[in-house]
Formats: structure tokens, sequence, C-alpha cells
């Protein structure tokens, strides 16, 4: 469970892999961060969201 973490590392797709890596078979790995609610997203969101897709498989930002 991560709590507004990951937002904070650079390289997004290492985190992802490294808790895949140490996941047990059908282990789940939970994040949230605080999100703004008005304006374009930035482009670090928009790549945590491609990530989100990416090892979720197929999970999308609400809105």
């Amino acid at each position: 469970m991560s709590s507004g973490g990951v937002t904070q590392i650079a390289d997004k797709q290492e985190i992802f892999s490294e808790c895949l890596r140490v996941l047990k078979p059908g282990g789940h790995f939970r994040c949230y961060d605080w999100m703004k609610s008005e304006g374009e997203y930035s482009q670090d969101m928009q790549y945590w969201f491609e990530m989100l897709q990416v090892y979720s498989h197929g999970c999308r930002p609400a809105g």
C-alpha cells in the first residue's frame, strides 16, 4: 500500500516493475495520491495514468 509516495519517484516504471517482482502470486499493489480537480493534468500525471493502465490491466482514472 502506498499513500502519495509513488508520484515522488522519477522512474515510475521501475517502481511498478519492482512491486510486481516482489508480490506473491495473486498479490496486489494499491496506491493513491492527491489529485487536483481543475485544469489539465501535468505530464507526470499523464505518465502515471499510463503506468496504471499498463500495470493494472486497463484501470483508468475517473473523470
